[in-house]
């Protein structure tokens, strides 16, 4: 994971005690700070294996007059060969962004180019900041402005440490977390830090800060074509895909489970002559592992399987809080555990929001019916609110007493739908979804794994995207086109059963619908005297039985440590009886895992502070 910060403050004489303190922050694990840029009010620097032979970063750009970074990477396409051409002196990614910047053509060229990435241009001499980034947002970046403080910078806290905000949480994001256990719109859990929203070009001058979004999600379906013929342009589209995004002479790794993402993703990794490693952990005799093991024997993969480790789980939950800030629940991020598996491989290549992608996850037909912007809002707030009531909120945050009727949860469901209307999107919970619980909350998995190699997220490809969403949503829906791509172009593992239904994905829709009643059956059964039925499931779902177990101790320590927020935010005696209500038996773990990272949290931007914090052992380059 490349770390990025730029901050400009009104007190020059702190720029370099506060650049050593951001080293501090952002270098951990494999990364260093590699550079620092600092020009009177502003300091520029960026954390980085450089896996990507970018060179050291942040770069002075001699040509340009600019300082440079780029997280991440530019991927083969023909808009960058057209680009090269035009600026045959552009050797780097961020040399050709710098001269299409110059040229005023970022925002009509970045939506035809393709990569995950974040780009920083920062000018000394007009003290101007031009960022960018990937269409999807699939490098976070976090900002603030206040009093002629700015930071903008891959770590929710880094505004804190900057000085722009105080650091208090956010009464809104928690009441979100407490409802819906996810983030709307832009907002963090830290008081006025907002994430930059995907698709955007942002231009800081000393007097302003100006916002153009250069792409949006739209879906101009073609009809008339079988679905078939979608499956095989979509496997067509994943194989290159696969192959754009592994690039060259790199170590290839794929986190392999029993679902069709990642099988899909091996499959096409393996067709492409990659020969990836495949890593798999979970549950003993968990169908994760069971299936992953037989696509693996069939792909003729180098498989590494490891058992669950809970004990390493609770040494690294800071850690895991340290990097998502918050972002996600404690138990989404089980593979935190195991991340020393993939040591040595240079770029995992994920299934991350696949099935969200391509299948049915937020395909359903009791969104798709026709309905005003508000009815849509509450059918899935009363979907997604699976712990507290808005009634309850004033009884566990005193602070939501004071809550305007705009500002509880459902009304910014609302609030946002209503925005979906200007969009040619007939699925418009399909794309809400998208652009906060995959892009804000889900994406934390990428972000976690970042922390041990690059990580890929194929089914985020600019050309798969772009012909995905030609596909009419009716043969989207119900797993349809995703189905046809595996019998057109992956069949060799189409025939292993997918951990969701236990049955090979091509099972006829009767046999589906009889598994799932079975396994839910099961699974209440499970829930209330531990015994494992025939799901064999994995975590997050057994984390409620560990933790009146192995993971007893650690969760008791941290519901009863110091309490670090505020009580009119966020009562301790509901903590608490929420921790009580599930050792006698009551499954509150989702509720726990979204409680404890908002508890986590706190406590980490009260270190951040006070700059209580390991000093960093990195030199500090000054350029003025």
């Amino acid at each position: 994971m490349s770390n990025a910060y730029f901050f400009q403050t009104p007190d020059p004489g702190d720029v370099e005690a506060l650049a050593q303190s951001f080293s501090s922050l952002l270098a951990g694990g494999h990364e260093r700070i590699n550079h620092y840029a600092v020009s009177g009010d502003a300091v520029f620097g960026m954390a980085s294996p450089d896996k990507f032979g970018q060179g050291v970063m942040p770069r002075y750009l001699e040509e340009f007059g600019l300082w440079g970074m780029l997280a991440g990477e530019l991927h083969p396409c023909a808009t960058l060969d057209r680009c090269r051409q035009a600026h045959p002196g552009a050797d780097t990614g961020l040399a050709l962004l710098a001269a299409l910047a110059r040229d005023k053509r970022l925002p009509e060229t970045l939506p035809t180019l393709n990569g995950a990435f974040f780009l920083m241009l920062w000018d000394p001499e007009s003290r101007t900041l031009v960022a960018a980034n990937d269409r999807y947002g699939l490098y976070p970046m976090y900002w603030a402005h206040r009093d002629g403080r700015y930071c903008l910078a891959s770590r929710v806290l880094g505004p804190v440490l900057a000085g722009v905000v105080t650091g208090d949480m956010d009464p809104l994001a928690v009441a979100q977390i407490l409802t819906v256990d996810d983030f709307a719109g832009d907002r963090t859990l830290v008081k006025d830090v907002s994430v930059f929203p995907p698709g955007t070009v942002m231009t800081k001058t000393p007097d302003r800060i100006d916002w153009q979004t250069y792409w949006t999600w739209d879906y101009p379906a073609e009809p008339g074509i079988p679905v078939e013929e979608w499956g095989q342009r979509a496997g067509a589209a994943l194989l290159e895909a696969v192959r754009r995004q592994a690039g060259s002479g790199r170590v290839i790794g794929v986190t392999l489970s029993g679902g069709l993402d990642s099988r899909c993703v091996a499959a096409a990794a393996v067709q492409s002559g990659l020969s990836p490693r495949t890593f798999t952990w979970g549950e003993d005799q968990c169908y994760d592992r069971l299936y992953a093991a037989r696509i693996a024997r069939v792909l003729g993969t180098e498989h590494q399987d490891c058992p669950y480790e809970y004990d390493t789980l609770a040494e690294r939950f800071e850690d895991g809080i340290a990097v998502t800030e918050g972002m996600c629940n404690t138990f989404d991020m089980h593979f935190l555990a195991h991340l020393h598996i993939i040591a040595g491989v240079d770029v995992v290549l994920n299934g991350f929001a696949g099935d969200a992608v391509l299948g049915e996850t937020f395909l359903r037909a009791q969104w798709s019916a026709p309905m005003s912007p508000a009815e849509l809002a509450e059918n899935l707030f009363r979907r997604y609110n699976r712990f507290l009531k808005e009634s309850e909120l004033a009884d566990v945050m005193p602070a939501a007493r004071d809550f305007r009727a705009e500002d509880f949860p459902l009304a910014i469901f609302k609030r946002q739908f209503e925005e979906l209307r200007r969009l040619r999107t007939p699925d418009a919970a399909h794309r809400y979804l998208f652009d906060n619980h995959v892009r804000r909350k889900t994406a934390m998995g990428t972000v976690l794994m970042r922390q041990a190699a690059e990580s890929a997220a194929c089914f985020f490809d600019y050309d798969f995207n772009d012909l995905v969403r030609r596909i009419p949503t009716e043969l989207r829906a119900s797993h349809r086109t995703y189905r046809a791509m595996m019998r057109t172009t992956f069949p060799d593992v189409a025939g292993i059963p997918w951990q969701t239904t236990l049955l090979p994905p091509l099972a006829p829709e009767w046999r589906v619908l009889a598994s799932k009643v079975v396994r839910r059956a099961s699974a209440k059964v499970e829930a209330w005297t531990g015994w494992r039925g025939p799901t064999r499931r994995q975590p997050p779902a057994l984390f409620a039985l560990r933790l009146r177990d192995e993971l007893r101790d650690w969760m008791d320590a941290l519901i009863h440590a110091e309490y670090p927020i505020p009580e009119a935010l966020l009562s301790p005696d509901f903590v608490r009886r929420v921790w009580r209500e599930h050792l006698d038996g009551k499954d509150r773990c989702r509720l726990l895992g979204a409680l404890v990272p908002v508890l986590g949290l706190s406590k980490l931007a009260q270190r951040v502070r006070n700059r209580q914090f390991a000093a960093s052992p990195n030199p500090i380059r000054v350029k003025r």
